[in-house]
């Protein structure tokens, strides 16, 4: 394979831009930019595709005065798939694979096999060059799922595929060409193999003071995790907090690996690449001001004979619940995303919280099944049943079992609700549709997020009161910095992302600001 060299081979790409007059140059796996940045300067159209949110507005902002790059984000297989049937020959330079850290993808790692299926319509014209070869002739390294990544075979014949291509490995890069290019490539891998040979003899000194430098990230790797934990963890938050800890988290918490930590008196196995779980290992949980407010909603509606009821809907892996699992008698937890349910089932096994019930049913307003749009990076919060609410989900849906809500708790017997946490994603008035019978019979508290597809499907406060108790209380729910925690807000429907609904008649259990209770 020769030495591995970072990044785009840049001589051998214009090698064969120059010979084969390419002038487009398609990357998937924009991350930083840079690659972007050089082939601007080299290409007459650069098409680049990120998944990532975060490195995409980076990206946007670094790629800004370059009027010859289109910048896109979501999916690359969906684009590259939109794209191919109008694309000239080009460059594909196909990085999109997840590189742990703060990349997005691990929930689908490695997408190489999609996107050599999306460029089909253009393979004969196609020059496609695959990075990080390394993790594809043997399984990738500690941290990747292996069951993720194509293997070798698989690889091979997918890159293969068509009329008598070129394909080679050199230089950490998989190639497949067509015939033509052959020799040209032969060509670059010898006269490779001579300028390798001189680069060892001279980077000798470089490679001693790069592997220092990795001790040294090493030796301190759990002392600067133990400060982002000690910083995350004062009683008040403020922002320049949280960017501190999230510099050390990713300046020495590399690779990012499995953790356990005690949470609230339970036992609590994490991921360090889980958004949700960095959360609780760095700060304590996740969503601290919803959270804080669930555990005030347990204490404040308990009585002397029982503690309350909790129907956690879209309970994704169990942080919200395990918050406040030991103030309340049972938790009803809906959850019917797989990856996720299956996370927060072992949790509930390990610290043998008999009186959580899963159940692995999505709630609606009508039984039977919908199309769900999974996460596909490591935030796994964001799957949908709305199509298009989330660019970090995948374009591609599943089936999963949706049920009434009013129909269930009947038939299954359930517990009426004193609290219900509800985190949908967007779907939120189909589920408080469904259970408009238990809400106005038993007339919970409620603490849910409102977001733009959630505000587009109620059309407006009304619309949202409408699927709620008559004479509720509305609040907007927002962070504290100090102490750190919560406060309520009086509420407003174009700004609100969590609001909480009471009865009026429990009002005064909560001591509420006379203007607010006004």
């Amino acid at each position: 394979m020769g030495q591995i060299h970072p990044g785009v081979p840049k001589d051998y790409v214009l090698r064969l831009a120059r010979q084969f007059d390419i002038r487009c140059f398609v990357e998937t796996g924009t991350h930083r930019a840079e690659t972007a940045a050089w082939a601007a300067e080299h290409f007459e159209r650069v098409v680049t595709i990120e998944l990532s949110p975060h490195f995409y507005a980076k990206s946007k902002r670094e790629l800004a005065s370059r009027s010859n790059v289109q910048l896109l984000l979501g999916d690359s297989r969906q684009h590259l798939h939109e794209l191919a049937a109008t694309l000239p020959p080009a460059i594909f330079w196909l990085d999109a694979h997840w590189g742990m850290r703060e990349t997005s993808g691990e929930a689908q790692q490695c997408p190489l096999l999609g996107e050599l299926q999306a460029i089909a319509p253009c393979w004969d014209s196609a020059f496609v060059l695959v990075d990080d070869a390394r993790f594809f002739l043997a399984p990738p390294q500690t941290g990747y799922d292996p069951d993720q990544w194509p293997s070798l075979p698989e690889t091979v014949t997918a890159l293969n595929r068509g009329s008598d291509r070129f394909v080679a490995c050199f230089e950490d890069v998989l190639v497949s060409l067509p015939p033509a290019a052959r020799g040209l490539s032969m060509s670059y891998i010898r006269d490779a193999e001579v300028r390798n040979e001189a680069a060892a003899r001279i980077a000798g000194g470089g490679t001693k003071a790069r592997s220092a430098a990795r001790s040294l990230r090493q030796y301190l790797r759990r002392p600067a995790m133990l400060l982002g934990r000690a910083v995350g963890h004062l009683p008040v938050l403020f922002d320049f907090q949280c960017r501190f800890v999230w510099f050390l988290a990713d300046r020495f918490e590399w690779p990012r690996l499995p953790f356990e930590i005690d949470f609230r008196g339970y036992r609590y196995p994490g991921s360090g690449s889980d958004v949700i779980d960095s959360q609780v290992f760095y700060f304590g949980a996740f969503e601290r001001p919803v959270v804080a407010l669930l555990d005030d909603l347990a204490l404040k509606l308990a009585t002397p004979d029982r503690k309350p009821i909790l129907y956690d809907i879209g309970a994704n892996s169990g942080q919200h619940s395990l918050f406040v699992a030991r103030n309340l008698q049972r938790i009803y937890a809906f959850e019917p995303y797989a990856p996720v349910r299956e996370k927060f089932e072992q949790r509930i096994r390990l610290n043998g919280l008999h009186h959580i019930e899963m159940l692995s049913v999505a709630l609606g307003d009508q039984d039977g099944e919908a199309h769900y749009y999974a996460p596909i990076t490591v935030n796994r919060g964001t799957g949908s049943f709305l199509a298009g609410v989330n660019r970090e989900n995948s374009r591609t849906s599943m089936l999963l079992p949706v049920a009434r809500g009013d129909r269930l708790v009947q038939e299954r017997g359930l517990l009426p609700p004193d609290i219900i946490k509800l985190d949908v994603e967007g779907s939120e008035k189909l589920v408080l549709g469904g259970l408009v019978q238990t809400i106005n019979r038993y007339r919970p508290a409620i603490v849910a997020e409102l977001s733009a597809a959630s505000r587009w499907l109620f059309g407006g406060e009304s619309g949202l009161r409408a699927k709620l108790y008559d004479d509720c209380m509305l609040f907007e729910v927002v962070k504290r910095a100090v102490p750190r925690g919560y406060r309520l807000k009086p509420f407003d429907f174009a700004r609100a992302e969590q609001f909480l609904c009471l009865p009026r008649e429990r009002a005064s259990q909560f001591a509420l600001p006379r203007k607010l209770s006004a």
